[in-house]
C-alpha cells in the first residue's frame, strides 16, 4: 500500500495546492492508478518504472499516452523527493527516441483483416453474440471509413443518419453537431440496423476486444479503435489532400493537430513546388528545365503511371485531361 497510500497524498496536494483542473486530476489517478495495478506490490524504483514503459510499448499503447504516464510517473517522483518520502531517482528514466513519434498504423487493407479476423463466427456462439459481432464488424469499418471518434460513434442514434442525403450528423468532442457524407459501401448494411435507438448498440470495450482477438489470430501488434482513426487520416493525407480539407475531414480545432500528427513534410515536392512557382527563383530557369521539374513531379506524384489522367504536351505546355470512363 505504499505506493497507493503516497499517490494518494500527490493526487490530493495537486487538486488542493497546485490547484489542478478536474481533467488533470482525472487523467493523473488514471495513470498512477494503472502503474499501481501493474507493481502489484513490487517496490517504485527506477527499474521497475523502466519495465513498466517497456509493458506499455509492447501492449500497443499510443506514443501520447506513453508520454502522458511517463510525464506524471516522473512528477510523482519529485513529489516524493521534495516531501522528504523517497529520494528521488528517475533522472535516469527515459523514453525510447522512437517513442515521441506515434508508430504508423497499419493499411486499411491489413485493418480490415483484423476487423474480420475478430469477429469471425464460432460455432459456441449464441445468436446475441453472433449480432454482436455483426454490429461490432459494422461499426469498426465505419470508424475506418470516416475516421469518427469512438465516443462520437457510440452517441450516434439511427436517426442520426440520412439515407436520402447520404449524410449523417456527428457530435464532437466539445458538443458541437457536424454533418458528414456516409461511406457509399456501408449504406446497405446500415440499412439493415434492427436497433430502435443506438446506431451501434456496442461498447468500446468490445471494440478493444473484437481488434485485439483480430490482431491476435493474424500475429499483428494490437491496435485500438483509435487506430482506425489515424489509418483514414493517414490515408487520406498520403493521396495529397490539402491539410486545411483533412483538418476539416478529422474535425480538429487547429491545423497544427492535423500537421503534428498526420502531414510528412516531402522535401522533393515542397521544392518543386518553390521553384516552379516563385518568381524570383524561376526567373532564370530556362523553359527546358522547368519543364524537367515538371516531369519529375509528375513521377513523384504517380501521375503518369495513373490509368485516370492523360498527359500530354500542346504548345510546350503540359495538358493533363481526365479520362471519360473513369
Amino acid at each position: 500500500m505504499y505506493f497507493e497510500d503516497n499517490s494518494a497524498k500527490y493526487l490530493k496536494y495537486c487538486k488542493e495546492i497546485r490547484k489542478h483542473t478536474p481533467a488533470t486530476i482525472k487523467n493523473k489517478t488514471n495513470s498512477l492508478g494503472r502503474f499501481a495495478r501493474w507493481l502489484n506490490g513490487r517496490e517504485f524504483n527506477l527499474e521497475n518504472s523502466r519495465c513498466y514503459v517497456d509493458f506499455l510499448l509492447e501492449e500497443g499503447v499510443s506514443a501520447s499516452t506513453v508520454k502522458e504516464y511517463f510525464r506524471t510517473i516522473k512528477a510523482f517522483g519529485g513529489y516524493m523527493d521534495r516531501y522528504g518520502i523517497q529520494p528521488y531517482f528517475l533522472k535516469a528514466l527515459e523514453l525510447p527516441k522512437d517513442v515521441y513519434r506515434d508508430r504508423l498504423p497499419v493499411s486499411t487493407e491489413t485493418a480490415l483483416k483484423i476487423i474480420d479476423a475478430g469477429t469471425q463466427s464460432c460455432l459456441s456462439d449464441n445468436k446475441h453474440g453472433r449480432d454482436s459481432k455483426v454490429i461490432s464488424s459494422l461499426a469498426l469499418r465505419f470508424m475506418l471509413f470516416t475516421g469518427v471518434r469512438d465516443g462520437g460513434l457510440l452517441n450516434m442514434k439511427v436517426s442520426d443518419v440520412h439515407f436520402d442525403t447520404g449524410t449523417y450528423h456527428i457530435r464532437l468532442k466539445g458538443g458541437n453537431i457536424v454533418e458528414k457524407g456516409l461511406p457509399i459501401n456501408l449504406i446497405e448494411e446500415l440499412k439493415n440496423i434492427g436497433s430502435a435507438y443506438k446506431l451501434f448498440p456496442v461498447s468500446v470495450e468490445t471494440l478493444r476486444d473484437v481488434l485485439s482477438r483480430g490482431c491476435k489470430k493474424l500475429g499483428l501488434p494490437k491496435i485500438k479503435p483509435h487506430s482506425l482513426r489515424s489509418i483514414f487520416a493517414t490515408t487520406l493525407a498520403s493521396t495529397d489532400m490539402s491539410p486545411i480539407q483533412l483538418a476539416k475531414q478529422m474535425n480538429h480545432s487547429k491545423i497544427e493537430t492535423t500537421y503534428k500528427h498526420y502531414i510528412q513534410s516531402d522535401v522533393f515536392k515542397d521544392t518543386q513546388i518553390l521553384n516552379l512557382n516563385h518568381p524570383i527563383i524561376s526567373l532564370d530557369v530556362s523553359p527546358r528545365k522547368k519543364l524537367e521539374m515538371v516531369e519529375k513531379s509528375q513521377i513523384i506524384m504517380s501521375l503518369t503511371n495513373d490509368p485516370r489522367f492523360i498527359i500530354t504536351m500542346l504548345d510546350d505546355k503540359l495538358v493533363i485531361k481526365i479520362r471519360r470512363d473513369y
